[in-house]
């Protein structure tokens, strides 16, 4: 049985991201030894595309291909690696990586198969979940923060600036 392990990376300029380990080794890693670019899945891409990501919460038992990299732009459909997730019994099945860019890469083929206990699968995807809603809330509180100010700001120089209307000395009759 393999090990699975998520950690989050806070990568300075630029937003925090998710790291998977296989057996001790990055799973970026892995793939770039198979010649996949594709290097990380960012917070905000699983909060905001979760459905489409390995954290999707997997309906059924039958195989479910799911984005585990995105690059680095964070943009679904720009270049992702996704693989075949296949739930079982007891564990769940990492296996067929694939790139969605111009070209497919086969020595893709070569990476894996990654058969997981199910339980600590699941209890590592909730996690992950987790925290990209908590990356969430905080991007939604700065965006909010930065918008108060910005329309503060904009209500100041309105304020600052002459309306306009141009005082006329009455007319004597």
């Amino acid at each position: 049985m393999d090990i699975i392990a998520l950690r989050r990376v806070d990568v300075p300029d630029y937003e925090p991201v998710f790291s998977f380990s296989i057996n001790g080794r990055e799973l970026a890693d892995i793939l770039r030894a198979h010649g996949c670019e594709d290097c990380e899945l960012t917070l905000w891409s699983v909060g905001c595309h979760q459905g489409c990501t390995v954290f999707a919460q997997q309906q059924g038992t039958q195989p479910e291909r799911q984005i585990v990299m995105i690059c680095g732009c964070g943009v679904l459909g720009c270049s992702s690696t996704s693989v075949s997730v296949t739930r079982r019994d007891k564990t769940v099945v990492w296996s067929e990586f694939a790139t969605d860019g111009p070209s497919r890469i086969p020595e893709l083929d070569n990476a894996g198969p990654f058969e997981f206990d199910a339980e600590h699968y699941d209890t590592l995807l909730a996690e992950g979940r987790r925290l990209a809603r908590e990356e969430m809330a905080k991007q939604r509180a700065f965006d909010e923060e930065y918008r108060k100010q910005r329309d503060a700001e904009a209500a100041r120089q309105s304020e600052a600036k002459p309306s306009g209307v141009v005082c006329q000395p009455a007319e004597s009759a």
